[in-house]
This record gives C-alpha cells, sequence and structure tokens, in this order.
C-alpha cells in the first residue's frame, strides 16, 4: 500500500509540471523561458530572471508577493535587484517577503512579463543548489500572490518556480531517489 501511494504521489508530481498552471513566478536566464539550469564556480554571479508566466491563469496586473528561497547549506548569497521599470513601490526584502507594485498592468496581453533581474553569486564551491519562489510569509495568508489586471484588483494566488545550480532542472537526470526528487518540491 505504501509503494502504491508513492507512485500515485509521484505521478501526481510528474503529472503537474506537465499540464497548464493557473500562472507562476518562475526564474530562468532570459525570456525564453528556454533555460531553468546553469553552472556557477566559486564567486561567480548569474543574473535570474523573475518572470509572470501567465499560461492559463489571469493577465499580470500592477502587483505581485513572493518570497526568494535558496536551498539549505548553500553559500550563495543574493545582490541587490534590478526591478521592472514599471515598479514604483517595493515593501520587504526577497528573502524575507517581499511586495512589488506599479502605477498599472505590467502583463497586459503578455503571457511572460518580466519583474526583475536578480543577481546570485555563489561564494564557496561548485555545489548543487536550488533557488526558488515561494510563499510571502508576511502576508495575511502566506502564499504567492499576484494582482489581475482587472478594475477590481483582484489577489490570484500562483505557484512559485524554482531554477536549478551547478545541476540540472529535469529531476529525470538528477538521482532517481524518492528523497531526491521530493526535495525538488518542498
Amino acid at each position: 500500500m505504501k509503494r502504491l501511494s508513492l507512485i500515485i504521489a509521484f505521478l501526481l508530481i510528474v503529472s503537474s509540471t506537465l499540464f497548464a498552471h493557473n500562472g507562476a513566478l518562475s526564474l530562468y536566464l532570459d525570456e525564453t523561458l528556454a533555460q531553468c539550469s546553469a553552472n556557477i564556480g566559486p564567486f561567480g554571479t548569474v543574473n535570474l530572471q523573475l518572470l509572470y508566466v501567465k499560461d492559463q491563469g489571469p493577465y499580470l496586473g500592477n502587483a505581485v508577493e513572493f518570497r526568494i528561497m535558496k536551498t539549505n547549506g548553500s553559500e550563495a548569497i543574493f545582490q541587490a535587484p534590478t526591478w521592472n521599470p514599471q515598479i514604483v513601490i517595493t515593501t520587504g526584502s526577497i528573502e524575507n517577503g517581499i511586495s512589488l507594485s506599479a502605477a498599472d498592468c505590467m502583463g497586459l496581453n503578455s503571457d511572460v512579463t518580466y519583474i526583475g533581474t536578480i543577481p546570485v553569486m555563489d561564494i564557496s564551491d561548485n555545489d548543487t543548489f536550488i533557488v526558488r519562489v515561494v510563499d510571502d510569509p508576511t502576508a495575511v495568508v502566506p502564499g504567492i500572490y499576484i494582482l489581475k489586471c482587472d478594475e477590481a484588483h483582484t489577489k490570484v494566488p500562483v505557484l512559485g518556480g524554482w531554477f536549478v545550480f551547478n545541476g540540472s532542472c529535469n529531476p529525470a537526470v538528477e538521482s532517481k531517489s524518492w528523497g531526491a526528487i521530493k526535495s525538488i518540491y518542498k
């Protein structure tokens, strides 16, 4: 029975990455959404693009709320981000929870909207580590949110993405143990 439960859980995880979603704040190297991993050496820096990927979700309105986290044990540091020029108000920090607001809709009629660039520097070695967009713990109800581009500025929960350094973003290429697969989705 336990094995069947594990198989079902694995299939749900894999299928959730294959099917459409209702929007996500994701990390990539550029707006082509082609690269979700990169190699970085000691004292190397990579500029991550924080993007809202609409998919089946709503168009991005004028605000986002999230937090950026790296895996435990990583010696990487986040350097000062550069935000989309439309963003006029920032409250908080990327590591503790942040809200970004613009005067107008940032993603009107856009399937991929640039939110900002976050430089990541690894100050020690080239071990694999992951940077994730996760729930903002300072929100009334912790989560990852956008405001829709509608008259009511409706707050909508969205998914968070991740970026892998010195490894692959495809779990099938990484270690195939259940623990390794679960660690990607924590």
